[in-house]
């Protein structure tokens, strides 16, 4: 009887790991779906990209970008903000027209309850 050896895992290197790449849900207000924001690199310029390629506002135009606690403290988000995000978090998408072309963006802290 021949001996069959399972196949060989291929290991795939189209996803970065963990450390090089966060993933968040993602909704506005008047959304009821939550939508995957692969922020690859986890830094300010990996999720305005993310942003520009699920809300279509160009990365280029946000102006800044906040965090909202559960608390309601406001802080303006830096490189390191972002890799204190937890992969799979949720949060709502608020997006202020500051003027024609420029927005800021605001991501809370969602809370279900």
């Amino acid at each position: 009887m021949p001996i069959v050896c399972p196949p060989k895992k291929i290991k795939l290197d189209r996803y970065p790991n963990l450390n090089e790449r966060v993933l968040l849900y993602a909704k506005q207000e008047n959304e009821e779906v939550f939508h995957p924001l692969h922020l690859v690199p986890p830094t300010l310029v990996g999720l305005a990209l993310a942003i520009e390629n699920k809300y279509k506002l160009e990365a280029k135009n946000i102006r800044n970008i906040y965090k909202r606690c559960k608390k309601g403290i406001t802080v303006q988000m830096d490189d390191d903000m972002v890799k204190h995000y937890s992969h799979e978090d949720t949060v709502l998408l608020e997006v202020h027209q500051i003027d024609t072309e420029t927005h800021d963006i605001t991501l809370v802290e969602f809370n279900p309850c």
